[in-house]
């Protein structure tokens, strides 16, 4: 009898458990294959664009797209995490001319769907042409420190392959090595630069250039100028003897500046002191450096000054 009434006893339970489950349409949810549609954009998509490149060269084509997936949760998540897909511009059976061109998504299972974002673009398909040009750098003044000037800026390499359609081509004026960095220059260095190419507008062009980067070599001098040194004598000897001759070991001072303060100096004077010699002797002379200057060369100079005795 204890059997028979635990054998009820699980029946009802499995009955009522399979009723909840009915009511609540869990087993609709666990067994249906019609699931809930859901969209994911994915950004950045690298775009394939197919054609014969030694001999033409496609306009307005974009590097990345947006690309959104349809399909089940589970489905659309398992392609966004592989990215395996795809997206492909193909132009190999076009003629060289304007198009309004379709993306093609590719490697996609069939159980997602995509569209990119936008569907069209507007290409160009031209002959290709390739030139060398000379490239040119140019470093902004701001760059440079009123104290030091700049002596030369050059590229190596100094040319660069540039191709591209013929209409394109033919409107090249400039290229130019951009150079990003805005820190000050203070001493020579060598700096990477992206080769850009120009119309006469300053419009940048879409063509191809070999090498994209080059390396720009910034020559930079600390502004200077060399004046001559004179002296003025301070103070006496006693009496019974006399000054006889001073002489500097250097006659000329290296002064480092702006150019404005280095044009506000002709010469230096420094003072010599000879309050109290009663002998010959040789002094070190310190440069007092003026505000408006950076530094001088030398900072000291040796002074000999020749003392006599008078006979009376």
């Amino acid at each position: 009898m204890l059997e028979s009434k635990l054998g009820i006893s699980i029946v009802t339970l499995i009955l009522a458990i399979f009723l909840f489950l009915s009511v609540n349409d869990i087993f609709d949810a666990l067994f249906s294959e019609d699931e809930e549609m859901y969209s994911e954009v994915v950004e950045n998509v690298p775009v394939n664009v197919k054609y014969d490149q030694e001999n033409y060269y496609v306009m307005g084509a974009p590097e990345h797209v947006s690309v959104e997936l349809f399909g089940s949760l589970a489905n659309v998540t398992r392609v966004q995490t592989l990215g395996e897909f795809n997206v492909v511009l193909d132009l190999r059976n076009r003629d060289a001319g304007d198009y309004e061109e379709f993306f093609r998504v590719e490697n996609l299972p069939s159980n997602v769907t995509a569209e990119v974002l936008p569907q069209t673009v507007s290409i160009s398909k031209q002959e290709l042409v390739s030139r060398t040009y000379e490239i040119h750098a140019e470093v902004s003044e701001s760059r440079i420190p009123l104290s030091h000037s700049l002596d030369a800026v050059t590229t190596e390499p100094q040319t660069v392959v540039v191709r591209g359609g013929e209409s394109e081509m033919n409107r090249i004026q400039y290229v130019r090595a951009t150079i990003s960095d805005t820190s000050r220059i203070t001493s020579s260095q060598v700096e990477e630069a992206e080769v850009n190419v120009f119309d006469y507008q300053f419009n940048r062009l879409d063509v191809s250039v070999e090498p994209s980067t080059v390396n720009v070599q910034i020559d930079v001098s600390e502004r200077s100028k060399e004046v001559p040194i004179e002296y003025t004598v301070t103070g006496q000897v006693p009496d019974g003897y006399t000054l006889e001759n001073i002489e500097l070991d250097t006659e000329e001072l290296t002064i480092f500046g702006s150019e404005n303060s280095l044009n506000m100096h002709s010469n230096y004077v420094v003072e010599i002191d000879v309050t109290g010699l009663t002998e010959s002797t040789t002094r070190e002379i310190e440069i007092t450096l003026p505000e408006e200057l950076i530094k001088t060369e030398p900072t000291t100079i040796m002074a000999t000054i020749e003392i006599e005795e008078t006979n009376e």
